[in-house]
C-alpha cells in the first residue's frame, strides 16, 4: 500500500472509533481526502482489496458511497471532470463484480446513486454490461447485476 493510501487508510479506522474526537478529526481528514483527485479510485482499491483489513474495506466502500452521494448530485462538493466520472463508474461496476457480500452491496448501491443521473445519456453501457453478467454462471455476479438495476 502506498503512502497516501496508508494515510486514508488510518483516517479511515479512525472514523470506526469510539472516541467522538479522534472520529471527528478522521471524518474530517476523509472530507479533505475527498478533494483530491483520484480519491474515489484510492476508496475502490482499499475496498477491493484483499490486503486490506475487513473493517477498513468496509469504511472505505461506504465513504466511496457517500462520495457518489454528495457529488452526483445538483450541487456537487468536488467538481469533477467528464472523464474522472466516467473512470468512477467504469471503475465501481468492475469493482462490484469482483467482491461479494455486504461490500458489494455498497458499490451496487454506488452503481444506483450513478445511474439515476447518468443513465442513459452520460452511462449508455450500463444495461449492456449489467446484462453480460446475468448470462455468466456466477451467482454473486446475478446479485451484484440485479441489486445495481433496483
Amino acid at each position: 500500500m502506498d503512502g497516501s493510501a496508508q494515510e486514508v487508510a488510518l483516517a479511515l479506522q479512525g472514523t470506526l472509533q469510539q472516541d467522538p474526537n479522534v472520529r471527528k478529526q478522521s471524518e474530517n481528514r476523509i472530507w479533505e481526502y475527498g478533494k483530491v483527485s483520484g480519491f474515489a479510485s484510492l476508496l475502490l482499491r482499499l475496498a477491493c482489496s484483499d490486503e486490506t483489513a475487513a473493517e477498513i474495506r468496509m469504511a472505505a466502500a461506504i465513504a466511496l458511497k457517500n462520495f457518489i452521494r454528495k457529488n452526483w448530485g445538483e450541487a456537487p462538493e468536488v467538481d469533477l471532470t467528464a472523464e474522472e466520472e466516467e473512470e468512477i463508474r467504469q471503475s465501481v461496476l468492475q469493482g462490484m463484480f469482483l467482491i461479494r457480500g455486504t461490500l458489494q452491496g455498497q458499490l451496487s448501491h454506488a452503481v444506483q446513486l450513478m445511474a439515476k443521473r447518468d443513465f442513459p445519456d452520460r452511462w449508455p453501457s450500463l444495461v449492456p454490461s449489467l446484462a453480460e453478467h446475468m448470462k455468466v454462471d456466477d451467482l454473486g455476479r446475478l446479485v451484484a447485476a440485479l441489486s445495481a438495476m433496483d
